[in-house]
């Protein structure tokens, strides 16, 4: 467990907080812990309210989350959430793979604009090693999936250049 805290503090910044429970805590555990990364350790069982009062404790100093009104791009019944990597039509959630977000939320960010076939497979792998045959199987999908649930046909291909989101 110590080596786990280590690793998730080190890799998770300072903008998040490691609060331990751990069944039948030692003293000796509790210190370890500590000492690894984490900002608090609770034994378990607890009451709701120690829990309460541990958890208020390990927040203080961290910001509330501010409204993420301006991470979300809408399409009439289509809302995409951009910060909680979302995508809702009629405000139920579409399960979209990693690269069929990424793709989606690259248009969003440039509504109306059309992006190449290469400066989307840049935007979603990295590089623009991804053929053509994947990347419009990636977008057939994400087409595929948005309709299902009701949604507009947004992802419009722009003939011998790329794609954009549309306006619907």
């Amino acid at each position: 467990m110590e080596q786990f805290i280590r690793d998730l503090t080190s890799s998770a910044g300072p903008q998040h907080t490691v609060l331990a429970l751990v069944r039948d805590l030692s003293e000796e555990q509790e210190s370890t812990l500590l000492e690894v990364g984490a900002r608090d350790a609770l034994n378990l069982p607890s009451t709701a309210g120690r829990l309460r009062a541990r958890l208020a404790l390990a927040m203080r100093g961290f910001p509330l989350p501010t409204s993420d009104v301006a991470e979300v791009v809408r399409r009439g019944c289509l809302a995409i959430h951009l910060g909680r990597r979302e995508v809702r039509v009629h405000n139920e959630e579409v399960g979209l793979t990693k690269t069929e977000f990424d793709l989606l939320a690259s248009l969003a960010q440039r509504p109306r604009n059309v992006l190449s076939r290469q400066e989307l497979t840049s935007a979603v792998m990295g590089h623009d090693h991804m053929g053509a045959r994947a990347l419009e199987s990636h977008l057939s999908r994400l087409r595929r999936k948005i309709e299902l649930a009701g949604g507009p046909r947004l992802v419009e291909p722009v003939r011998g250049v790329g794609y954009r989101l549309g306006v619907s």
